[in-house]
């Protein structure tokens, strides 16, 4: 009687097997997504503090463009970085308010002051889920984008 319980517990966890694999391969798939997203933000946060700190000058962007890249590594591969301006823009009086591109020199309409100038900084990554299940919920593809005054 005992020999034949011990199948059971074979066939038992063959059937359990697939389900508990899914349920912790899917959380720690979904943990990586969430780490990636927070390293694309920190990534951006560091080029906006590096725009902060050393100015717009010229060819600052390619060195901002630099500090994404160094923070976001190596693993990342395939992860774009666009640096645009210094451009000149005036915000627009709407909630939220949006920015209007302006000549550097020209008063804004909305509130008769100069326009600030901003710098835009933009990552896209996308994600490879190790369950492709992922993928039917949550967007593969991250977007970060940042625009930061700095005038």
């Amino acid at each position: 009687m005992l020999a034949r319980r011990r199948g059971n517990s074979i066939i038992e966890f063959a059937f359990i097997f697939p389900i508990l694999l899914t349920l912790i391969g899917g959380t720690a798939d979904f943990g990586l997504y969430i780490w990636t997203r927070g390293r694309m933000v920190d990534a951006v946060a560091y080029g906006a503090q590096y725009a902060m700190l050393y100015g717009t000058a010229t060819g600052a962007n390619t060195n901002i463009k630099a500090a994404v890249t160094n923070v976001i590594g190596a693993s990342f591969t395939g992860t774009t970085v666009t640096v645009t301006g210094p451009s000149c823009y005036c915000l627009t009086g709407s909630n939220p308010p949006t920015v209007a591109v302006q000549a550097c020199a020209i008063k804004c309409v909305s509130n008769s002051t100069l326009p600030g100038t901003y710098v835009n900084i933009q990552t896209s990554y996308t994600y490879a889920p190790i369950f492709p299940v992922l993928s039917q919920y949550l967007s593969t593809t991250m977007y970060e984008n940042l625009t930061l005054r700095v005038q």
